[in-house]
């Protein structure tokens, strides 16, 4: 039996199209969704489309102006530097477009390989490399995505049969493909060393398959039958069969992608039951699948579907640095899911974005990785990544909670402080039994000793005890460096100033502010130096005199 090849299908779907009308067709994919996209195996002139993946529709075509097209038959994404390559099995040619729909298409350069019917890419970022398969010539070839041009991959080991649909799986350095006629599943290393071999498939029921996908999850390869069926087997040999694909109308399956964690494989129906239900999907688990809505996108003969996704966050952010106000607070890197390039699903973060919450809500301008925490409550931060489908955020789940520091209380501290009188006369006279101030009139009666009446006043800064002191100042001697009593013994070293206590220091409570204390009592002609101490806190002095 020949194999119904895919050009087939694609000349007989010849459409006429006015150009000058094509730009009002194309939309830009919209950001924020998961989406797939197709190649259309005809003439149209609108070769690569998409919907999303939800099933709301949101269908499309893709801009590709400046780029040539015929009979798109294989197609392959690289987020990383927006661009998605086609393979164009009428023309020979390699393609590409901007992924983000704003056109800028071309031709790679594939000099010293040829693009004979090429059916299927796959790209090895390792490498920057893309592949495909040469069904008539049996080659697997390359071209270097830099434009440098490219080669024929040695698949020595491996018997070639028609080759179709080429998927690459970097981190097991193997390439596979489909061998149509020969219904194996062929494969090779993808360093050039050959290594090539056919995949023990027992189990499975191959059926003139033509494209295959890897899902490294589950150590297993899919690929798509001619005769209507999606087929399985264990990358490692055997373990094989076909799955259930019950609740779709697949007729002819021409290519696949896989989404691991949705549990779903999705493929493309180049002879659909209808137009616009020709997109597929079906769940691992063996529990059948459905159609997938593609309004607004017109599925033409589709092939070769790949994934587009948002960022998958696979670990959140953390938070770290000080826990006080002024504190350096860092945003540590989330962790996220990684392309699955043999799947044909791209989901990496291209570009990250970073901002911060205080107690939940938002700060203003704080858009980088790091923030000085100036104010307290409970910070965290939100890394977006985003990529061409694009942006998906993680909020950091531990994060400190950043205090206030105790208040700065003032050590204690005594001012303004001052006595009244400051010079006090002590000499009185007894007049009727009391002692009177001196006088005139009274100071032939007999001597006596005034009792002071002394008023401090002062200033607290601090509600704390106050201690009071009150010292005479005598003369003294001063004997090895210290100010001593005088003595008949001392009395040739030098003059200091002792202070003699006067009465034991008296304690009572101030309160922040203007304070008084008031003493009363009688003292000796001298000068007097009162000493007021707060609890814990700085002394004052002040001094005054009392005369005979």
């Amino acid at each position: 039996m020949t194999p119904w090849h895919h050009s087939k299908l694609g000349t007989a779907l010849v459409l006429t199209v006015v150009v000058a009308c094509l730009t009002a067709l194309y939309v830009t994919p919209a950001l924020g969704a998961d989406q797939i996209f197709w190649t259309d195996n005809s003439s149209v002139s609108y070769p690569i489309s998409y919907a999303n993946l939800d099933g709301s529709g949101g269908g499309g075509q893709l801009n590709i102006t400046g780029a040539t097209f015929e009979n798109a038959s294989g197609m392959a994404l690289d987020p990383a530097t927006n661009k998605v390559y086609w393979a164009n099995s009428n023309n020979g040619t390699i393609s590409y477009a901007n992924l983000d729909g704003s056109g800028g298409g071309g031709e790679l350069n594939i000099t010293g390989a040829t693009a004979a019917d090429p059916t299927g890419l796959a790209i090895d970022p390792a490498t920057n490399r893309v592949y495909w398969a040469n069904p008539a010539y049996e080659t697997i070839a390359y071209a270097n995505l830099d434009g440098s041009g490219g080669g024929y991959l040695a698949t020595t080991g491996a018997t070639m049969q028609y080759p179709n649909g080429v998927a690459v799986d970097p981190a097991n350095n193997k390439i596979y493909w489909a061998n149509t006629n020969g219904n194996t599943i062929g494969y090779a290393n993808l360093d050039g060393s050959g290594g090539g071999g056919q995949l023990d498939i027992s189990g499975a029921t191959p059926d003139y398959p033509e494209a295959v996908a890897v899902d490294v999850a589950s150590n297993q390869i899919y690929w798509t039958n001619e005769g209507g069926t999606i087929s399985y087997a264990s990358l490692n040999g055997g373990n094989g069969g076909e799955l259930n694909i019950t609740g779709t109308s697949a007729i002819t399956p021409f290519g696949l992608a896989i989404d691991p964690v949705a549990g779903k494989v999705y493929w493309a129906d180049q002879d659909g039951s209808s137009d616009t239900t020709s997109i597929y999907y079906a769940h691992i688990n063996g529990s059948g699948g459905g159609v997938l809505d593609t309004a607004g996108a017109t599925p033409v003969a589709p092939i070769f579907p790949v994934l587009l996704e948002v960022p998958s966050g696979t670990g959140a952010p953390l938070v770290t640095g000080g826990s006080t106000v002024g504190s350096t607070l860092s945003c540590s890197a989330g962790t996220w899911a990684s392309d699955l390039v043999g799947s044909f699903l791209y989901q990496a973060p291209r570009s990250f974005a970073y901002s911060w919450t205080l107690n939940g809500v938002q700060i203003s301008g704080a858009t980088s990785a790091t923030i000085t925490a100036n104010a307290p409550g409970q910070y965290a931060c939100v890394e977006t990544a985003e990529n061409a489908a694009g942006p998906t955020s993680q909020t950091s789940l531990a994060t400190p909670t950043v205090v206030v520091p105790p208040p700065t209380v003032p050590k204690p501290a005594v001012s303004k402080l001052s006595v009244s009188p400051h010079r006090f006369s002590a000499a009185g006279r007894k007049v009727h039994g009391k002692c009177v101030k001196l006088s005139k009139k009274n100071k032939g009666d007999k001597a006596c000793q005034l009792s002071i009446r002394l008023k401090a006043t002062y200033t607290l800064n601090a509600a704390v005890k106050v201690s009071f002191k009150l010292a005479l100042q005598t003369t003294g001697r001063k004997v090895s460096g210290k100010c001593v009593k005088a003595t008949r013994k001392n009395k040739h070293h030098s003059k200091c100033t002792l202070p003699v206590s006067v009465h034991k220091t008296i304690t009572r409570s101030g309160v922040v502010g203007s304070n008084t204390f008031s003493f009363t009592g009688k003292l000796a002609a001298g000068t007097y130096k009162l000493t007021v101490t707060p609890a814990g806190g700085t002394s004052q002095t002040v001094t005054f005199r009392v005369t005979g």
